[in-house]
């Protein structure tokens, strides 16, 4: 009976041995104010474009009534 095998230096999931390119990635060009990684609070910027967003929403929707 043969069985095939993976070669050691060929990876079965190449991005598995990545060396830690991508969690190095995401720490150098994550903003400063996420590198805690919990939940933050919106930023005061993005209330202001939902809150743009749905008051124009609404003046649509009534001036086609």
């Amino acid at each position: 009976m043969t069985t095939t095998t993976n070669p050691s230096n060929t990876p079965s999931n190449p991005s598995a041995n990545d060396g830690g390119i991508i969690a190095r990635y995401r720490r150098l060009y994550r903003p400063a104010d996420t590198q805690g990684g919990g939940p933050r609070a919106p930023h005061p910027g993005d209330i202001l474009y939902w809150a743009a967003c749905l008051g124009a929403a609404c003046l649509l929707i009534l001036a086609a009534t």
